[in-house]
């Protein structure tokens, strides 16, 4: 199954969007798509929470091998006046008919989870991440990260500044990590808190901020 685009943008009173599924396999692929409201608990984890604000039309399609399905994203409630809104669309794929044999085997199916993010009515949304905090840690140092924005960012990477200039460590080159608006998360670093002097957040749109310590 491939799935494009990979984020659903909703731009506020804006028309459905796209997005288009394709069937990559050999065999016919059944799938079911659920909304669900995207949030962010105080330890960073995702909850997701069933909402019937955004709509996928169709919900439930089969696609034969080769080809495609055009599924229309629509936003039903009221934008926010001036915050980025979140969503998740879940797309699970259906099992087929089975028989006794097949029953007691290993059956894998994918779900791919999709971000929408729709826009508030002002137009004017950016992130903002701050270090909220620092604290050491048995294996070095916490850091808490908070966006007090009102859009979304997603961390791709942190450097730290120590007595020899700037760097990455490898734990914290390859993120990825969504930040909802007024959310937070604990990042890791593998270093003494007493040697970083400052951080350098970035983000996949190529923002960057810069924080001492």
């Amino acid at each position: 199954m491939d799935v494009n685009p990979v984020r659903v943008d909703i731009a506020a009173a804006t028309e459905p969007v796209e997005l288009r599924v394709t069937n990559t396999g050999s065999e016919d692929l059944s799938i079911q798509i659920d909304a669900r409201a995207w949030t962010q608990a105080s330890d960073g984890s995702n909850d997701l929470n069933y909402t019937d604000l955004l709509l996928a039309v169709p919900p439930l399609f089969t696609v034969t091998p080769g080809e495609q399905q055009i599924v229309r994203i629509g936003y039903l409630g009221a934008p926010s006046e001036d915050a980025e809104m979140s969503f998740r669309l879940l797309l699970t794929e259906l099992a087929p008919p089975v028989t006794d044999q097949e029953r007691s085997a290993l059956n894998m199916r994918m779900q791919l989870s999709i971000p929408v993010f729709v826009a508030p009515l002002s137009g004017l949304a950016a992130p903002e991440i701050v270090l909220d905090s620092i604290e050491s840690a048995a294996d070095g140092t916490s850091l808490t990260l908070r966006n007090t924005g009102n859009a979304h960012a997603k961390v791709l990477g942190v450097d730290l500044l120590g007595s020899t200039g700037w760097s990455q460590p490898d734990e914290l080159a390859q993120l990825a990590q969504y930040l909802l608006p007024d959310s937070q998360a604990d990042v890791r670093v593998p270093a003494d808190a007493a040697s970083i002097r400052a951080i350098r957040v970035i983000s996949a749109d190529g923002r960057g901020w810069e924080h001492a310590v």
